[in-house]
C-alpha cells in the first residue's frame, strides 16, 4: 500500500500516485469539456453563424438600397430640372400673353379716345359757336354800360 502514496524521500517522487492524479485530471477535463464547454461552444457557433448571416443579409440589402437610392436621386434630379424648365417656359408664355393683352387693351383705349376726341371737338365747336354770339352780345352790353357811365 505504500506505493500509492508519495514518499518523503525526494523532491520529485514519481510513484503510482502521479499516474492516478494524471488519470483523474484527464477524466475531469473530458467531463468538463463534454458537459459544459462543448454545448456552450455550439451555442456560440450558432450565434456567430446567425450574426454573420444577418450581417451579410443587411449588407446586401444596404448595397441594393443604396444603388436604388442613387438611381432615384438621378431620376428625381432630372424631373426637378424638367419641371424648372417647364415653369420657365410657362412664365415666358404667360408674360408674352399678358403683354399682348396689354397692347390690345391699349389699342382699344386709343381708338375709343380718338373717337371721343373727335366727338368732343365737334361738340365743343358747336357749343362755342352757340356761345360766341351770346358772349359777343354780353360784352357789347358791358362796354356800352361802361362807356355810358364814364
Amino acid at each position: 500500500m505504500n506505493t500509492f502514496f508519495i514518499c518523503g524521500g525526494s523532491l520529485f517522487d514519481f510513484d503510482l500516485t502521479f499516474f492516478v492524479e494524471l488519470l483523474l485530471f484527464t477524466i475531469l477535463a473530458l467531463v468538463v469539456t463534454n458537459s459544459f464547454i462543448n454545448p456552450i461552444s455550439e451555442r456560440i457557433k450558432l450565434r456567430a453563424e446567425f450574426m454573420n448571416y444577418t450581417s451579410l443579409k443587411s449588407m446586401i440589402l444596404l448595397s441594393f438600397g443604396s444603388s436604388k437610392l442613387s438611381n432615384c436621386i438621378g431620376i428625381v434630379t432630372k424631373q426637378v430640372n424638367e419641371l424648372n424648365r417647364q415653369l420657365k417656359d410657362l412664365q415666358a408664355f404667360s408674360n408674352r400673353k399678358f403683354e399682348d393683352e396689354i397692347k390690345t387693351v391699349q389699342l382699344e383705349n386709343l381708338s375709343i379716345l380718338t373717337r371721343l376726341r373727335g366727338t368732343l371737338t365737334v361738340k365743343s365747336a358747336i357749343l362755342f359757336s352757340n356761345i360766341t354770339i351770346k358772349l359777343q352780345e354780353l360784352s357789347d352790353q358791358f362796354f356800352k354800360k361802361k362807356l355810358i357811365s364814364t
